[in-house]
């Protein structure tokens, strides 16, 4: 832990000059918690109707806490951000990097150079399963006759456990720049047990088909879907007799067979589940 230097919106914007407001915009925020920064290093942008000016860290550090957003307005004095003087940087090369994309989408674009982390669902040290939302970025342009916005759910490329956190709500960080680190787990997942799911023999103990052919009327269930034990997944019927199908076992849907409207025999498949080990 370093030596907490807080970094202030100064009382004039140079030496022998005064602001021409008593409050200024913060209309810029180069870094996030987590980042390094350099003696000398940028780290906002400041204000008013007359006078600009680019504030820069007066230590090397680590920064611990940004307390202020882009575009808010503040008095002079106001204290925008901590930086830990002299505090050894987080090892960058820690897990996997969750980056800001170059893009949101294919064929889309940010419109800027920098977006906004408008949420974070995860914590240090927790664990992410591979496809679980983990950070919220985005950004809002205005264009004449309104204000377009983009976003973008980040999802974890990998199932791991939360090393470092280095977005922060509220915070704008560049584009490219790592919003999370992920150590993967590399412990192999139990072993999944295919087990289908028929169409019975006969629709109850002492019962028969009054037809060869069924019809598939319902599937509850896609490919990806977890059930458990007992959940109905499908429905089938004849012309007299209609019958709800349900799941033997828990587990995640892995294949569909059929669609609803099918008509099929007597023990067909109708869909493969991965049971849990």
């Amino acid at each position: 832990m370093g030596d907490p230097t807080p970094i202030l919106v100064p009382q004039a914007p140079a030496p022998g000059e005064q602001w021409d407001q008593n409050q200024v915009l913060v209309s810029r925020i180069h870094v996030s918690v987590g980042d390094p920064v350099q003696h000398g290093q940028a780290v906002a942008d400041l204000e008013t109707n007359k006078v600009s000016l680019e504030l820069d860290s007066p230590v090397q550090g680590v920064v611990s806490d940004v307390r202020v957003r882009p575009d808010e307005t503040v008095p002079l004095g106001t204290t925008l951000m901590i930086i830990d003087a002299g505090a050894p940087a987080p090892p960058l090369d820690q897990g996997k990097a969750l980056r800001v994309p170059d893009a949101p989408g294919p064929g889309a674009a940010w419109g800027q150079d920098r977006v906004t982390v408008s949420a974070v669902h995860v914590s240090a040290g927790g664990h992410a399963e591979r496809g679980q939302p983990l950070v919220e970025i985005g950004t809002s342009t205005a264009v004449q006759g309104g204000t377009v916005s983009v976003k973008l759910e980040m999802t974890s490329p990998v199932r791991g456990t939360i090393v470092r956190i280095s977005a922060q709500v509220g915070s704008t960080v560049p584009v490219g720049s790592a919003l999370l680190f992920i150590e993967p787990d590399l412990t192999p997942l139990p072993a999944e047990r295919p087990t289908p799911v028929l169409v019975p023999q006969t629709p109850a103990p002492g019962e028969q088909w009054d037809q060869d052919q069924l019809l598939v009327s319902r599937i509850r269930v896609t490919v990806g879907d977890r059930v458990e034990s007992g959940q109905a997944v499908a429905d089938v019927e004849t012309s007299k007799i209609s019958l709800g199908l349900d799941s033997p076992v828990p587990g995640v849907v892995s294949e569909l067979r059929v669609a609803a409207g099918d008509t099929v025999p007597a023990g067909a498949v109708l869909m493969v589940i991965d049971a849990d080990a």
